[in-house]
């Protein structure tokens, strides 16, 4: 069977920026864009029906976007209106004691997606290519329709929990918190806490012949900056003298759309020329925990990159004259700020991983 075999399929109505202005109400008008379930407008419902072009939808149904992010299909079972960007499907009188909606839904989700056609940038499922998709019949029991259904909602509800524990927990380790004990108004340079280098160029084609397992580091954010794995004896070789072979160190993106990112580094590793290093003096190594101090400051330190140009950067000269607050706190409450952000990273990783194996 196809889906115009089970479902009356229909198209909205074309409204002006005019009409929906002039009939703002409290009905629900949606259209195809995805933000809000596409819920776009709210119109009058007096004044649609007076004007009597557009059909007003109160019953269970399911929509589809036809342009723009086309392909999304959902579930409705509220009053509403929408535009000609977008489908509805409305079951046809012999399926509906056969057919779970929301069971439709889920498990043809995929197959809705897979009919977008596109034309260069522009997206679109029209109402006779949603009509012509597949649909095998007859469907399950629907005792193993609604099971279906139920469990998926039971992970949809483990899913949207980990999202807002997430957002929460990024909220609070995204502030830029400069936090003080014994503080004072003095500052520092960076270049008077930290040794400042940065690494030499590697070749595209050098990438290709020297493979290794050695870590490389670049400008890019992904994999903590990690680009690609080289060999280490050539590396010796030819830059020696630019290898990080320190205990831990910090390093930053020197340009590129995340400059000025920071990573803490606690292995060997090879850093680029898009790459800045931030060693720690002698003098400061029992004064300074540099995890602490990347995150306390990295939302600080990013906000000197410079925007200028195409290519935000944020170079050696600019990096060693940005001055923080000084003295430091004690190490012990440096420590204590670690763990405890520490902790929250934990959190959000298996929070992570909980999510993962629920979208499976």
């Amino acid at each position: 069977m196809t889906v115009s075999d089970i479902f009356i399929t229909e198209t909205g109505t074309k409204l002006t920026e005019e009409q929906i202005y002039s009939m703002q109400g409290a009905l629900p008008c949606l259209t195809c864009q995805t933000k809000n379930n596409g819920l776009t407008y709210f119109v009058d419902e007096t004044a649609i029906r007076r004007e009597g072009h557009s059909r007003i939808y109160d019953m269970p149904c399911i929509t589809w976007t036809k342009n723009g992010n086309a392909g999304q299909i959902t579930y409705r079972d509220m009053k509403f209106i929408c535009t000609t960007d977008c489908g509805v499907l409305i079951p046809r009188e012999r399926f509906k004691n056969e057919l779970s909606l929301k069971w439709f839904v889920l498990k043809y989700r995929s197959a809705f997606l897979e009919s977008v056609t596109a034309l260069g940038s522009h997206r679109k499922l029209s109402e006779t290519a949603a009509g012509s998709i597949h649909v095998d019949y007859p469907f399950p029991p629907m005792e193993e329709q609604l099971a279906f259904v139920e469990k998926a909602e039971e992970l949809r509800h483990i899913i949207n929990t980990c999202d807002e524990l997430t957002a929460r927990i990024d909220n609070v380790l995204e502030k830029t918190t400069v936090l003080s004990e014994n503080r004072t108004d003095g500052t520092i340079r960076i270049s008077d806490v930290f040794r400042i280098m940065t690494g030499a160029r590697i070749t595209e084609e050098e990438v290709y012949e020297h493979p290794g397992s050695f870590p490389c580091v670049t400008s890019q954010t992904v994999r903590e900056g990690i680009a690609w794995y080289a060999d280490k004896d050539w590396l010796l070789h030819i830059h020696g003298n630019k290898i990080i072979d320190a205990p831990q160190c910090l390093t930053w993106a020197r340009d590129g759309n995340n400059a000025g990112t920071m990573f803490y580094r606690d292995y060997p590793f090879y850093p680029n020329d898009h790459c800045g290093v931030l060693l720690l003096r002698d003098e400061f190594k029992d004064k300074l925990d540099i995890k602490w101090f990347r995150y306390t400051y990295k939302n600080y330190i990013r906000s000197f990159a410079s925007s200028d140009s195409p290519r935000p950067m944020l170079y050696n000269d600019t990096m060693k004259e940005i001055r923080v607050p000084f003295p430091f706190p004690s190490v012990e409450f440096q420590r204590g700020v670690v763990s405890r952000y520490d902790e929250l990273l934990g959190i959000r990783k298996k929070l992570g991983k909980l999510k993962a194996a629920a979208e499976i």
